[in-house]
């Protein structure tokens, strides 16, 4: 079985390099925003539709009278082209949902960070000394990236993207590869995810939750909202606040890599909770005829949820099983926390703060864990037979 796994490195270009992707940058989104302005011309004055082939069949034409265009990759000119379709497919897909959602938008500057490279085939990936490698692509300066670990064969390379993020510049490459299952495990584990504790296994274990100092995060953000817009000083203050913002989220971010990769590394068959996090950390403002309740409060409660990082749990959890070879059920949260792990019976009188206490069987232990031991049998249920080979038990694991 084959995957795309993505390896995310740091890239380094000399001034002028610099000088030359900021260039290229500005090119690729007057395209997008051409692209833009052709299809939305098109249908308002003649209900005209253009497609994706056609755009590309005028780019290349383009490309022959313009030099600037000619010099470089027609994979990073197709790249505009390839995103404004995505973003009219998700446009009607919406429409036909039922739902009203906002039409394309043309792109300012700020809002245009990225240069991609779908099919990578004109690439080079070539390996240098020390874990360093060279990315070149027609048309860009040649962009060294470090590696701690041994990059697949450049012939496997499948897309690449290059993108500026707190004003540092990083390169995505994308391979193809053979999954590498990990050594087989008959461990099971189920996590409930929470506020108090990030998350609490199955087998007794807890992890913190995660606590950030945003006292220096506020304290730029304050400097920012006093600053006069449009002022160099003003894009100095947001520069700041840009990489504060990147610092707490890439602390988060390791941390959550630690707690998965474990996860992953001793569990066999892990089941999560299905929870929808979007929806669970929505403004609870209203409108001005509809005003909400309880604001400030919901405020702090998605501030929490946010910082506990459930959506990156889960998807770190979702690759990184698939990577290994790993079984993973997402399972229906509801009752999971008013249900005896020990009868079955459900009552939400039994949870009392952190302590779960059965009024039928006099079960007395950890609300949280309980949920655990809830969402680890209805994983098990859900996933059926056959998730292991014949003659091999599943090991939920117990508090020792």
């Amino acid at each position: 079985m084959e995957i795309n796994k993505t390896y995310r490195l740091r890239g380094y270009v000399k001034r002028v390099g610099k000088e030359r992707i900021e260039s290229v940058l500005e090119e690729t989104r007057l395209l997008y925003n051409g692209a833009l302005l052709e299809r939305k011309g098109a249908w308002e004055h003649s209900r005209q539709r253009i497609s994706k082939k056609d755009q590309q069949n005028t780019l290349t034409l383009i490309r022959q009278d313009i030099q600037e265009l000619s010099e470089l990759s027609i994979q990073v000119l197709r790249e505009p082209l390839r995103r404004i379709d995505k973003a009219y497919q998700s446009f009607f897909k919406r429409c036909k949902k039922g739902m009203e959602p906002g039409y394309p938008r043309f792109k300012p500057a700020s809002r245009w960070n990225s240069i991609g490279v779908a099919e990578a085939v004109y690439t080079m990936l070539k390996r240098q000394l020390n874990g360093k490698y060279l990315v070149k692509i027609k048309g860009l300066p040649n962009i060294e990236v470090r590696s701690n670990r041994e990059l697949p064969d450049s012939k496997q390379l499948k897309g690449i993207r290059i993108f500026y993020k707190a004003s540092k510049l990083f390169v995505c490459l994308t391979f193809k590869e053979e999954v590498n299952p990990l050594p087989v495990s008959n461990r099971a584990v189920g996590i409930d995810m929470g506020i108090n504790k990030r998350v609490t296994l199955s087998d007794g274990r807890k992890v913190e939750s995660v606590k950030q100092d945003l006292s220096r995060y506020k304290k730029l953000q304050s400097k920012l909202n006093k600053a006069v817009k449009g002022s160099n000083n003003r894009r100095k203050k947001k520069a700041a606040l840009s990489r504060e913002s990147y610092r707490l989220m890439e602390s988060r971010k390791q941390a959550t890599h630690r707690l998965t990769s474990g996860i992953v590394k001793e569990s066999g068959f892990i089941a999560l909770e299905d929870l929808q996090v979007k929806n669970m950390s929505k403004s609870a403002k209203g409108t001005i005829e509809n005003p909400g309740k309880q604001v400030s409060q919901k405020r702090g409660l998605n501030r929490s949820i946010i910082e506990q990082s459930w959506g990156m749990i889960r998807e770190q959890l979702t690759y990184k099983a698939e990577w290994a070879g790993r079984a993973i059920e997402f399972v229906d949260p509801k009752y999971t926390s008013q249900t005896c792990s020990g009868c079955g019976v459900i009552s939400k009188g039994n949870r009392k703060g952190e302590v779960y206490h059965c009024s039928s069987c006099g079960l007395k232990i950890d609300a949280d864990y309980n949920a655990s031991l809830n969402i680890l049998r209805l994983g098990l249920i859900q996933a059926g037979e056959g998730l292991f080979t014949p003659g091999r038990a599943v090991e939920c694991l117990k508090p020792s």
